[in-house]
């Protein structure tokens, strides 16, 4: 394969814009930036505010799905069958039972349910993940195990977005990462979670996502300090 050939490429996601979200922002800048050069494909459960539960149970009708992102990668969101739709009503049960189970049993409660949705899912998937030169999946949640269970020829990159305490250390994630060859960190403080996961530091690299020019940042400090204020951090997010 030559430097400059095109790519056929398979990002993964549990939702994609319009849904809220800096994963959602994220996904989509690294896939519209690489759909400049290769052949892209976005594949989501879905690209609303709903919960994944929600869009498997009852999917959106045929034309409230995107199918073209402003010339940006295609998105298709996963469709289960009849069947598969009406089996993913036990999902659903989630939550009930975890509020009646002691709270040291949450993740593996949330394991088991996370492996049923990616085995529903899965075979949606599949057709997408066959013809890929690579698959890259952003966070290890039902998508993402999905792909993992099809063990696709093509190489599978996941971006984890680690957050101790509230997504992506549960049991069956932390298993997700022990099973990579390379796991690459956001931050040194990411790397540090995954290496308390037990991710061995030899499979572990840092690639920090570039905030600003160094250099505009300096002349911005000076100017700060010659008005006589104090640098202003802005926080996006979104509540859960």
């Amino acid at each position: 394969m030559t430097r400059n050939s095109e790519l056929r490429l398979v990002y993964c996601s549990n939702r994609y814009v319009p849904a809220r979200g800096g994963l959602e922002v994220f996904l989509r800048n690294v896939a519209g930036a690489m759909a400049r050069k290769h052949r892209v494909t976005v594949v989501a459960a879905c690209h609303d505010e709903r919960s994944l539960v929600d869009s498997l149970v009852s999917p959106l009708p045929i034309d409230g799905i995107v199918t073209n992102d402003g010339g940006l990668p295609v998105v298709v969101p996963v469709r289960l069958s009849p069947i598969s739709r009406f089996a993913a009503r036990l999902l659903r049960a989630e939550p009930r039972i975890v509020s009646l189970a002691p709270r040291e049993r949450y993740y593996s409660i949330r394991s088991a349910f996370t492996r049923y949705a990616a085995y529903l899912i899965q075979r949606a998937v599949k057709p997408y993940v066959d013809e890929a030169d690579l698959v890259h999946s952003f966070g290890p949640w039902e998508v993402s195990h999905a792909v993992s269970r099809l063990r696709p020829k093509a190489p599978h990159v996941v971006t984890g977005f680690l957050h101790t305490g509230f997504w992506a250390d549960d049991v069956f994630s932390r298993q997700h990462f022990l099973s990579c060859d390379h796991v690459i960190a956001l931050s040194q403080v990411e790397r540090d979670d995954y290496v308390r996961l037990g991710v061995p530091e030899n499979r572990l690299s840092v690639v920090p996502v570039p905030m600003t020019d160094w250099r505009a940042g300096r002349h911005r400090d000076a100017r700060n300090r010659e008005a006589g204020t104090q640098p202003t951090v802005l926080f996006l997010g979104v509540k859960r």
